[in-house]
């Protein structure tokens, strides 16, 4: 996962859509400090889950950071912001849930965590295991996407977001 987020990272840093810091650009990251288990458990006894091990790991490497910096893809909060979507958002909650039958998308919506894009568009959200789901769930979500987009897990979404930073890196040199 460190590879994963040091190649997010350096094309980010190409992209150089972003001011990064002279420090930031010599080293090749731009992640926060890393967490501990102790903090990532406080937040977990909290919300009463126990988060997927791939979301830990990224935790344990970088605790938050910019995803894209041209406010496509959710910037990853600390460990200390991550909290129940429906608590930091409950208008687009109560917008998506009492204008449909409760179908699945409504009842993981209202179960979802926030753990990408608390002040910004677009949110990455992770849905916690339940009777209907054993596994969790990754969407990225957003109030001008038709539902959400799924994926299998951080690492799908992650490699994603860097295919996009080579296509936009691609195209600012034509």
């Amino acid at each position: 996962m460190e590879q994963l987020l040091s190649k997010l990272f350096e094309k980010s840093i190409e992209l150089n859509d972003y001011t990064y810091s002279d420090e930031q650009i010599e080293k090749k990251w731009i992640g926060n400090p890393k967490t501990t288990l102790a903090e990532i458990k406080i937040v977990e006894t909290k919300l009463n889950v126990k988060f997927p091990n791939d979301y830990k790991d990224i935790l344990l490497i970088s605790n938050g950071f910019l995803t894209s910096t041209d406010a496509v893809e959710p910037s990853f909060v600390p460990i200390q912001k991550v909290d129940y979507f429906k608590n930091i958002f409950p208008e687009s909650v109560e917008i998506w849930t009492n204008n449909e039958p409760k179908g699945i998308f409504e009842e993981d919506l209202e179960r979802s965590i926030i753990v990408a894009g608390i002040n910004e568009e677009q949110q990455f959200l992770l849905i916690p295991p339940n009777e209907k789901s054993k596994t969790w769930k990754y969407w990225k979500f957003a109030n001008w996407i038709p539902g959400e987009e799924e994926y299998e897990n951080l690492t799908e979404y992650i490699n994603g977001v860097i295919e996009f930073l080579n296509e936009e890196i691609n195209e600012n040199k034509e």
